[in-house]
């Protein structure tokens, strides 16, 4: 599911994310959750910033639990 553009790079949240905030929202943890979704969505991020730095274009982010995945337009040279 899309939640985001950040100029022609499209963010997306995986189910699973989703369902893991849900739950630990559910479980009482929302301080957790809230760190759980800012920490991978910072994190990959940062690797967008740094692959502009060097001149890559990325076209999609997709955060899952435990990570996430930055896809470039190109491959690297």
């Amino acid at each position: 599911m899309r939640i985001a553009r950040i100029g022609y790079t499209e963010i997306f949240i995986n189910p699973y994310l989703v369902l893991l905030i849900v739950l630990w929202l559910l479980a009482g943890l929302p301080v957790e959750s809230i760190l759980l979704f800012t920490v991978v969505l910072v994190h990959e991020l940062v690797h967008v910033w740094v692959a502009w730095l060097h001149g890559l274009k990325v076209d999609r982010v997709e955060l899952y639990p435990f990570g996430g995945l930055a896809k470039l337009r190109e491959p690297p040279e």
